[in-house]
């Protein structure tokens, strides 16, 4: 039987808490990655979806935030289809304060 010292429990708890302030450091994420992303692109690598494509998300632990102008801006979240069709008559939901947070509850 494995004797646990004080030394092994430190170094566990130790691991723990890095695992758990690592968690609680990602729980918002800023949409491009800056306060002036969210803007239609002068260039392609620019763009949000490769700033998406480089990033993992996780389902229940984030919060996407978008900082705009909101009485120029808003944010509109809508089904894929209707992303990839650019129709935006029917969104499921639709925010313009300007400081919008969003928790991913599905991929």
């Amino acid at each position: 039987m494995a004797k646990i010292t004080l030394v092994d429990t430190s170094c566990l708890l130790s691991f723990f808490l890095l695992l758990l302030a690592d968690l609680s450091c990602c729980k918002e994420i800023l949409v491009g990655g800056k306060h002036t992303a969210w803007k239609i692109s002068s260039s392609p690598s620019d763009s949000l979806n490769k700033w998406a494509e480089s990033l993992r998300f996780h389902v229940g632990l984030q919060n996407l935030v978008w900082k705009y102008d909101g009485q120029k801006d808003s944010v509109l979240q809508v089904t894929k289809e209707a992303y990839i069709n650019c129709n935006t008559t029917n969104p499921a939901a639709s925010y313009s304060n300007g400081d919008t947070k969003v928790k991913l509850e599905r991929s």
